[in-house]
């Protein structure tokens, strides 16, 4: 900021700096930043709470009022009887457009007809909001147990696969080796054969020498 007033760097003409150079004017940002700080201290731990897989929403309707309680005396502290509408300007439309403003004040009217937050009665839909994490924790359960099906489906049929094709390999090495077993008989008959004939030769010509002399 400095550089930028002493001309030794450009403005940037963004909505960041702008943001920033309006707070370096405002007198009170050390307060309004002390303040913010002490909010997000006070409701870090009910946001870290709820931000959670865990079944905790039967605890959220007092949290919350507690939560809101102390939002209202952060805005009120010298008021605790203060209702929920006090401390928001309904007639400020430069701040909230016309709907917000609406639906603001009926959310208000509602609440104060049924005499607070806690008192206000849970339709159908509200309940099922709350049921919709068993839902979807249920739909999860039901999601992963199709993809177990799935893959053990998929490695019994690899599997099987496997089997048959161990089948086919063996038949096939079967079917040699019994073309092998053919081959040596009729290889084996052959030399039986052609051994007697020559043994049978060599005796014809033993006999013959023998007449002669």
């Amino acid at each position: 900021m400095e550089a930028v007033k002493l001309k030794k760097l450009s403005n940037p003409g963004t909505a960041s700096y702008d943001t920033v150079a309006a707070a370096m004017k405002d007198p009170l940002i050390l307060a309004k930043l002390q303040f913010y700080m002490a909010l997000a201290r006070t409701f870090t731990p009910f946001l870290k709470k709820y931000q959670t897989d865990e079944p905790v929403l039967p605890f959220l309707q007092k949290d919350l009022t507690e939560a809101v309680v102390l939002l209202q005396e952060a805005a009120h502290p010298f008021s605790r009887q203060a209702t929920v509408e006090r401390g928001f300007s309904i007639n400020k439309e430069d701040n909230i457009k016309e709907d917000t403003v609406v639906t603001r004040r009926l959310v208000c009217d509602y609440i104060t007809q049924h005499g607070g937050v806690t008192q206000v009665p849970l339709s159908k839909a509200p309940q099922s909001v709350a049921r919709a994490r068993t839902r979807y924790r249920a739909h999860l359960k039901t999601e992963r147990k199709k993809r177990e099906a799935k893959s053990q489906a998929l490695k019994r049929k690899e599997g099987e696969d496997c089997l048959q094709e161990l089948k086919v390999k063996r038949r096939r090495i079967q079917e040699v080796c019994e073309g092998l077993a053919r081959d040596a008989d009729r290889l084996a008959e052959e030399a039986e054969r052609k051994a007697g004939n020559r043994m049978a030769d060599l005796i014809s010509r033993s006999n013959l020498f023998g007449d002669l002399w």
